[in-house]
């Protein structure tokens, strides 16, 4: 129950949070951005987005870069800075528990399942340990309701792509033309009927996890209900 409660307080801590806050946008030096913004060219991106790719279905894999994309984008408008190629492979990979085979009934979190996987794929890229440890931080983190930055800037980046992109959380603090901007070039694919079943799935194998909790709070409804067009 103790993860129960921890997830509900993170619930109300959230939406207190975005009660009190004002939408900021971002500024006219940064109306272009979305259409500017790639993923970094660097080794260890290159393999991250191939390891995306080889283990996901291409609705998944689309999700993963728009990640990085609005993490990043947030990072430009709230004036935080970050390390690309960490918030790039963490984005890329956060999703890796779902690609994964089903755990046994009862198991772990796939976000800590795929943090799991991660630390085990990274160990055969030149990675230093600390680089590693943050990379998989951020993917086991990104499932909590919130995740400050004080817990990790990239870790934080995540969450907040991840939130936009799966239920349009901060949805009035990117411009309508980025949104639209990067969709053009990363198409959701039916993101939110294909991600529903998948979740229930999860939630169903594994009650006493995190996204089981979600699930239970209406975490659904808020999918399916969020405001981009499919």
């Amino acid at each position: 129950m103790g993860e129960y409660f921890d997830v509900v307080r993170q619930a109300v801590v959230a939406r207190l949070s975005r009660q009190r806050r004002a939408p900021s946008g971002l500024g006219r030096a940064e109306a272009l951005a979305a259409k500017e913004l790639a993923l970094p060219e660097t080794a260890l991106t290159r393999w991250a987005a191939d390891a995306c790719r080889q283990r996901s279905e291409p609705w998944l894999s689309e999700h993963c870069v728009r990640t990085y994309i609005w993490g990043a984008l947030f990072a430009r408008s709230d004036g935080l800075a970050f390390d690309a190629e960490i918030l790039a492979a963490a984005s890329l990979l956060h999703d890796l528990g779902l690609a994964l085979p089903p755990a046994a009934p009862g198991g772990t979190c796939f976000a800590v399942r795929g943090a799991r996987e991660s630390r085990r794929l990274l160990a055969s890229q030149p990675v230093d340990d600390a680089r590693r440890e943050r990379i998989a931080e951020a993917i086991s983190l990104h499932l909590n309701v919130r995740v400050p930055p004080s817990q990790g800037t990239e870790a934080h980046l995540v969450h907040e792509g991840a939130a936009f992109d799966v239920v349009g959380a901060r949805w009035r603090d990117v411009r309508p033309a980025d949104r639209l901007a990067v969709l053009a070039i990363h198409p959701r694919q039916d993101l939110k009927r294909r991600l529903v079943p998948v979740f229930q799935e999860q939630a169903s194998r594994s009650p006493r996890t995190r996204i089981a909790v979600l699930c239970r709070l209406r975490f659904l409804k808020l999918i399916q209900s969020s405001p981009f067009e499919e």
